[in-house]
């Protein structure tokens, strides 16, 4: 296939449709797999444990290294992707995907292990930062949200199929198998180079790399904190260590960010005001996120008894409708623009929260069930129109920067979520009376930290308005 050429959004006749649809099916698929890979590990631990000897604490590590170094490396990509265009580090992304698969298929012991999911961490990167910016480039704006839809629906899709598909292929052929689909990537690698777009690409723009690493030392240092935090609290010198080098890195990076010719974060984003507002509303939908990912497991665990199993048909419903709702609310987002959808997905997240404070802590697992869905609707209506909003806010030059940043933000917003709910259920759990008057019965500090999660979406449909114009002014 020939190389796709840039960005169609206002010149539709310079790509076919067959090969826009080629891109699509292949951002689609290699992100399937990214999370599949992500969410079928977890129900192996237990067997990883046993047969390398790992406690408790390594094998923690396992999932929490993938996402410090992930966080940290989406900006990196997609600076790069600024300055060598996208096709390039897309395949530089699967080809170290690979890599950390091949480590982790054959680890003898944590460290192998470890070193593998760092680098699966770094590789999946590339497809979390420039998978959007890939299909941005060759849809044009009028259907850039189904399209985008249509990728929500492949993560959805490996969501809910990882749980259920890790515990059989563990079961069946043991856990070294679950890192052979990253195997397969090793074969993708020069379909990428030729089947995605370059983008804009400017190979005489610099990277600055002591902004890089800078900013990957503020940014690992808060999310180490914020980990190692809701792990066991503030008072341990790991955590404190964490705190000092992000805010030491954090100001350093300020002030490069100022004074270098070409900053690592392109001046042009933090000076397009409806970019933004896009990631801040990125920032206060993740909570959550958490509500559905990290805290609804929690009181189905503790207070109704329920094993991994039942937990995790408790969860299917929500991830097994984002597979359809996905191009729904891309054709939502298309026809209405990225406001009202953003203020529909909070509406929706924040009476799923509200309710499963109510309600669903303590309460019968259907009820949950139906709770989690609610707020599954509105994470993928709010996720897919603010990243649609900035593919169509960000000019080409920036795009992939401008979408990897964005990416970061998500992430990085879930371990600020998980921070807070863990910290308020801790301090909560001994109150006689749950802040929310519908809640009765166990689980008081639950119930609190799921209202709490609530505040930041009351603040996000407050600011929709901020997001009227996005997508409507992109330079060219």
């Amino acid at each position: 296939m020939d190389r796709i050429l840039p960005r169609v959004s206002n010149r539709p006749s310079e790509i076919r449709q067959t090969d826009a649809r080629l891109v699509l099916a292949f951002v689609c698929a290699t992100a399937f797999t990214v999370v599949l890979n992500g969410t079928m590990l977890p129900v192996a631990l237990p067997e990883i444990g046993s047969a390398l000897s790992l406690g408790s604490v390594a094998l923690g590590w396992i999932i929490t290294g993938y996402f410090l170094v992930n966080g940290v490396a989406i900006p990196f990509f997609g600076r790069l992707a600024d300055i060598y265009g996208v096709a390039r580090l897309y395949a530089i992304g699967l080809a170290t995907f690979f890599l950390g698969s091949v480590l982790c298929t054959l680890a003898p012991g944590f460290a192998t292990l470890m070193a593998g999911r760092l680098v699966q961490g770094a590789g999946a990167a590339a497809v979390v930062g420039l998978g959007p910016t890939a299909v941005s480039l060759v849809f044009p704006a009028e259907i850039r949200g189904r399209s985008l839809g249509l990728v929500g629906a492949a993560v959805g899709a490996g969501a809910a199929a990882g749980p259920v598909f890790g515990g059989a292929v563990t079961d069946l052929f043991g856990w070294r198998i679950l890192f052979a689909a990253g195997v397969l990537f090793g074969a993708l690698v020069p379909l990428a180079s030729r089947m995605l777009p370059r983008g804009a690409g400017s190979p005489e723009s610099r990277l600055d790399l002591a902004g890089g690493v800078l900013f990957a030392f503020a940014l690992g240092g808060a999310l180490l904190a914020l980990t190692r935090g809701a792990e066991v609290g503030i008072r341990d010198g790991v955590f404190l260590a964490s705190v000092g080098v992000a805010v030491v890195a954090s100001v350093l990076f300020v002030f490069r960010q100022a004074t270098a010719p070409e900053p690592f974060v392109p001046r042009a984003l933090l000076a397009n005001r409806a970019y933004v507002w896009l990631c801040a509303a990125t920032l206060l939908l993740i909570g959550v996120i958490v509500a559905v990912e990290v805290a609804v497991p929690l009181p189905l665990a503790q207070i109704n008894g329920l094993g991994a199993t039942q937990i995790g048909l408790v969860l299917a419903p929500s991830a097994l409708l984002t597979v359809v709702w996905g191009p729904v609310s891309g054709r939502l987002v298309d026809r209405l623009g990225v406001a009202a959808p953003t203020a529909l997905g909070a509406a929706a997240c924040i009476a799923g929260v509200v309710l499963l404070s109510g309600f669903g802590v303590g309460g019968a697992a259907w009820v949950t069930a139906a709770l989690v869905v609610v707020v599954g609707v509105g994470i993928t209506l709010g996720k897919i129109a603010t990243s649609t909003g900035v593919s169509l806010t960000v000019p080409e030059e920036n795009l992939p920067s401008g979408i990897a940043v964005n990416e970061m933000v998500w992430i990085c917003g879930i371990s600020v979520g998980t921070a807070l709910f863990t910290a308020v259920a801790a301090a909560r759990s001994g109150a006689p009376d749950p802040l929310n008057p519908f809640h009765s019965g166990p689980g008081v500090g639950y119930s609190d930290a799921f209202l709490v999660l609530s505040i930041p979406l009351v603040l996000l449909l407050l600011t929709t308005p901020k997001l009227r114009g996005a997508g409507k002014k992109r330079s060219r």
